[in-house]
């Protein structure tokens, strides 16, 4: 848009993009505008503080503004931000001034406003209007879809694994498992309880038993049998080898004593 300023120049209009939110009681000529992009009808009605019961007409029936429509318009300024009438070109002495809004009652504000002072249509070009509905975003839509389709699938039967299946096969094996668990923890409780240890890895360097063993995770019944089979053997080794100890020193005790030396054998 092009005007004449004072001096009679043909200049090029400033433009300013303004949001007119309305709907229910409330027109789309009014005599507020912002030039914050509304959202939604609930974030319109916060920021620009749209009571639904704050605001009555003469006869003090309630005049709602919905916010459930908006209009994207423009206003026309020059160089000093004096809006420019869109019909006429001519230019006003209103200042296009935005500032912020006071809460109501139950709307908190905070949004920017300005108010005019002219009839709607002397102040702003309609561009377009459009409807302000609340848009879900996409992870809440895909959320929704999936736990729809849970739904369906549970209430139908259809597309649900059980864990456990119930046929024979799977209770020996449950079975097995469960008796291999209990042995296992005999076991420990005999081998390494016995031993002081509290924890069945600690002491590990301590025991005389193969890395195999240690390493070996897929431990049958014949195994677990071995295992303590060649504890025993350890246990055994290791008594008779203090007995030997015990003798060699009663000897070395003997023979000291009585002042013997292997010459007199």
């Amino acid at each position: 848009m092009y005007y004449f300023d004072n001096d009679m120049n043909y200049k090029e209009a400033n433009e300013t993009t303004v949001y007119r939110v309305f709907g229910g009681d409330s027109s789309l000529e009014g005599g507020y505008v912002t030039c914050e992009a509304p959202v939604n009808p609930i974030q319109a009605r916060c920021d620009l503080a749209l009571s639904q019961h704050d605001f009555v007409d003469d006869e003090g029936i309630p005049v709602r503004n919905l916010a459930s429509q908006v209009a994207t318009g423009t206003v026309f300024t020059d160089d000093e931000d004096r809006i420019i009438n869109p019909l006429t070109g001519q230019v006003t002495d209103n200042t296009l001034q935005f500032s912020d809004v006071e809460p109501s009652s139950d709307m908190p504000g905070g949004g920017l406003e300005y108010h005019l002072e002219d009839d709607f249509s002397n102040v702003v070009q309609v561009d377009r209007v459009d409807e302000l509905r609340h848009q879900p975003t996409e992870g809440w839509t895909n959320y929704v879809d999936i736990e729809s389709e849970i739904l369906l699938n549970t209430e139908s039967g259809e597309g649900v694994e059980t864990e456990i299946s119930t046929d024979s096969q799977s209770i020996d094996r449950l079975l097995d498992d469960e008796e291999f668990g209990i042995q296992s923890s005999d076991t420990n409780d005999a081998v390494y309880g016995d031993a002081g240890w509290a924890d069945p890895d600690d002491g590990r360097d301590d025991r005389s038993l193969d890395d195999e063993w240690y390493i070996d995770s897929g431990h049958t019944e014949e195994s677990l049998d071995a295992l303590i089979d060649d504890e025993i053997y350890e246990t055994q080794a290791s008594d008779v080898e203090d007995s030997w100890t015990d003798i060699n020193d009663y000897t070395d005790v003997y023979e000291s004593e009585n002042d013997i030396s292997n010459n007199d054998y």
